[in-house]
């Protein structure tokens, strides 16, 4: 039987913890609490390196050139997903920061950070919940008479290639 929820081996994925919250790299997941922050992708790609370099500062071309490998961009690009992203995280008491700017440096993830890995849930975690997916299909339903024009017009064009401009 096949399910939507995968089935084999164990898996695991890292997790990352600061303050309040949870950030899932490998599912590109940023958690509060139980609550999943909503984030752009570029704001979620500029966390992301920043915390692998936590407590470094992380130069605003070395920034640029990981999260828009490539292209080029202005610096008021960066600081406009910067100040997204600041948005989302700047909410402790005491107005402590997670992120700081190193004038003419770049940025500095500055939060304490602990890493652990956790379980990817399997088909055997929610044993009530195996969705049987629908049997794959052998052939089209009712759709014989256009399966057969369609293959009489291809042979036709195949043999014939002016008959594909009339």
């Amino acid at each position: 039987m096949r399910t939507a929820i995968p089935t084999s081996g164990p898996r695991t994925q890292e997790v990352v913890f600061f303050g309040p919250f949870r950030l899932f790299p490998s599912e590109r997941v940023l958690k509060k609490a139980d609550e999943t922050v909503k984030l752009g992708s570029r704001a979620f790609d500029i966390l992301l390196v920043l915390v692998q370099h936590a407590g470094k500062v992380v130069g605003q071309r070395e920034l640029m050139a990981k999260v828009w490998p490539g292209l080029f961009i202005e610096e008021v690009t960066l600081r406009v997903h910067v100040t997204a992203l600041r948005k989302v995280l700047d909410t402790r008491e005491g107005g402590e920061r997670y992120l700081t700017n190193v004038a003419g440096r770049g940025y500095c993830f500055v939060a304490p950070t602990s890493r652990d890995t956790a379980g990817l849930p399997t088909a055997d975690d929610f044993p009530e919940a195996h969705y049987p997916l629908p049997p794959l299909l052998a052939r089209m339903v009712g759709r014989d008479e256009i399966v057969r024009e369609s293959r009489i017009r291809c042979c036709r064009n195949f043999l014939a290639p002016s008959a594909l401009w009339s």
